[in-house]
């Protein structure tokens, strides 16, 4: 019986082995794929990248790497590289921020899928500890930041409707969390700004009418409620700071002492949403994530 045991303890430590010598692999591969990859860049020649021209060329070589038909391991890993660089690409580029914020969450999702066949673990975005918490000022409007908070209240007495009803994934702590985002953006208007949008109650007959799954108005698929709510608000956001024109054209404003610069904090808003929504079984592909 001892034998036993050391047969099976000398195997999972040689799977482990291995394992970690396919992602060592894997890691001399994608950095000389690079090399290799050509990338998409619009800055002119003889001058150097700007911040969102180096992320989407990252972005863009580790989606190509992350494709099926590669070794496993060097997906695993271009899909993680990827996620930071789509999420750069979000904070950087402000034409490509839904883009970013969507593929950035996608391929955290995709890696996730991939992890357990290499023995491997990844931390996902929680979404019911996301905060702003040390955040002091946003450099968006106080439309943006109105039409925001509205999507965070909304998507907070959704989740504490299914939260009563015990749906997977449903909690009290996610609703509180996202109705603490919606107070702290309500917060972050100028000085003497007027108006509340949040209604603190919302029309549930549509989730009522739909136990477990729901048709997703964005793209008419039957999709879990909770997913659908995530991803409900996650578009609101998106649309919020597209539409806060020319604040969401500047993405090197500063947050506030002590926090990353407003582009940043609200892509890794916007991404925690998205994350959950994926986890909790929205359509992980193109045609549902995309315009």
């Amino acid at each position: 019986m001892q034998t036993h045991h050391r047969f099976f303890a000398s195997r999972n430590l040689w799977s482990k082995t291995m394992a970690a010598g396919a992602l060592f692999a894997a890691m001399t591969l994608s950095l000389g794929a690079c090399s290799s990859v050509g990338i998409e860049t619009s800055q002119a020649p003889g001058t150097a990248a700007s911040p969102c021209d180096s992320a989407y060329s990252a972005a863009r070589i580790d989606e190509r790497l992350s494709a099926p038909g590669n070794p496993l391991a060097v997906r695993y890993l271009a899909l993680g590289n990827g996620a930071g660089a789509w999420n750069r690409t979000a904070a950087s580029c402000p034409s490509r921020f839904a883009e970013g914020t969507m593929r950035s969450a996608l391929a955290l999702h995709l890696q996730a899928g991939i992890a357990p066949q290499l023995q491997a673990q990844i931390t996902l975005p929680d979404a019911a500890t996301q905060n702003l918490d040390n955040v002091a000022a946003l450099d968006v409007s106080d439309t943006a930041l109105k039409s925001m908070a509205l999507a965070e209240d909304r998507a907070g007495f959704e989740t504490g409707v299914l939260a009563a009803r015990q749906v997977d994934g449903a909690s009290l702590a996610l609703s509180d969390g996202h109705r603490a985002v919606a107070s702290r953006l309500i917060s972050l208007q100028a000085p003497g700004a007027k108006g509340d949008p949040r209604q603190k109650v919302y029309d549930t007959s549509a989730l009522l009418a739909a136990p477990n799954e729901i048709d997703d108005p964005a793209t008419g698929l039957k999709t879990p409620v909770l997913a659908a709510s995530e991803m409900n608000c996650a578009r609101a956001e998106i649309a919020a700071i597209a539409d806060d024109s020319p604040a969401a054209a500047k993405s090197g404003a500063t947050a506030g002492k002590g926090s990353d610069d407003t582009a940043q904090v609200l892509a890794n808003l916007v991404i925690s949403r998205i994350s959950l929504a994926l986890q909790k079984g929205y359509p992980a592909f193109d045609a549902a994530l995309f315009d």
